[in-house]
């Protein structure tokens, strides 16, 4: 590959990555509405567009006309908890960046989040900086 195809190549990825960040939405779960409304107005003013669901079940019924876009899921929650979200989504074959949540988990727990598919696992209160590299990283890296 010649120097200007290189160049090309490297500019397109670019805008295709800078578009995936524009053009996404970030699709937040949890059943709790502090937490919720917290996050959705530190992402909002980072420039992500939020769409927020009370429980799983709420999202799950939404799931297959949702646009492209990362899922923030809370790992623990009444009657459709974060890894019955997972493996709906597997079932239905519908492919998501997902970043689990949980104020209560530990390493084998971390493990089973990603052998459930999620991306990564970040524990509550969750820093902020390690919120929007999460969050860019899944959505950079959507098709």
């Amino acid at each position: 590959m010649d120097e200007s195809a290189r160049g090309l190549s490297a500019s397109y990825r670019s805008a295709r990555r800078l578009d995936n960040l524009e053009n996404s939405t970030v699709y937040l779960v949890d059943d709790d509405f502090a937490v919720r409304e917290s996050l959705q107005a530190l992402l909002e003013s980072e420039g992500f567009r939020v769409a927020d669901f009370a429980t799983g079940q709420a999202f799950l019924d939404a799931a297959s006309e949702l646009a492209k876009g990362c899922l923030v899921l809370d790992l623990r929650m009444p009657e459709v908890d974060g890894f019955q979200v997972l493996e709906t989504l597997r079932t239905r074959g519908i492919r998501i960046p997902t970043i689990v949540l949980t104020g209560h988990g530990d390493a084998s727990v971390e493990e089973r989040v990603r052998q459930a598919g999620a991306r990564c696992m970040l524990h509550k209160p969750v820093q902020e900086e390690e919120l929007f590299k999460a969050l860019r990283a899944a959505l950079v890296a959507q098709p």
